[in-house]
């Protein structure tokens, strides 16, 4: 059983655990991640999914990973529209000591996002919980913009 478990896809969890337009824009939004190599951006993680999970705060998540070379107080000039960081500011997670991303005692992180300052902010600092539609087209279009920004940090770095 254990083996068959670990060959779970998470297309598997999201034909278990979601429905109707939340799971045809789930399953669309991992087929456009897989084409366009979303996921991970030179060497850095960009996004993940939860397809397992139900909570009260929903059935699917896409966390923007908490250790991007983005939350950077040193840099400023991100290139992203001021709409775009609003759409990230307004899913900001603070910490709460979760199970879910490994706070444990390391909790509550100061990072600056995009050149705003947070405090107490969650491991996995930026989720969207069971988006719609609209909200997909907004996260695909973050995720470019993310690899544009990992890309201007890391000129930077050189």
């Amino acid at each position: 059983m254990a083996e068959q478990e670990m060959k779970r896809t998470h297309e598997d969890n999201m034909r278990e655990n979601l429905s109707g337009d939340l799971l045809k824009n789930a399953l669309e939004f991992v087929e456009h991640m897989n084409k366009t190599s979303g996921w991970e951006h030179l060497g850095e993680q960009v996004c993940f999914i939860i397809t397992n999970m139900v909570t009260k705060y929903g059935k699917f998540f896409i966390f923007f990973n908490g250790q991007s070379s983005i939350f950077s107080a040193d840099y400023v000039n991100y290139p992203i529209s001021d709409d775009l960081k609003d759409f990230v500011f307004a899913q900001i997670v603070h910490c709460n000591r979760c199970s879910i991303s490994g706070c444990g005692e390391n909790a509550g992180r100061n990072l600056t996002i995009f050149g705003k300052k947070f405090d107490n902010l969650c491991h996995c600092p930026i989720c969207f919980a069971d988006p719609d539609a609209e909200t997909f087209k907004k996260i695909k279009e973050l995720v470019e913009v993310w690899k544009l920004c990992i890309d201007a940090v890391k000129q930077v770095g050189k």
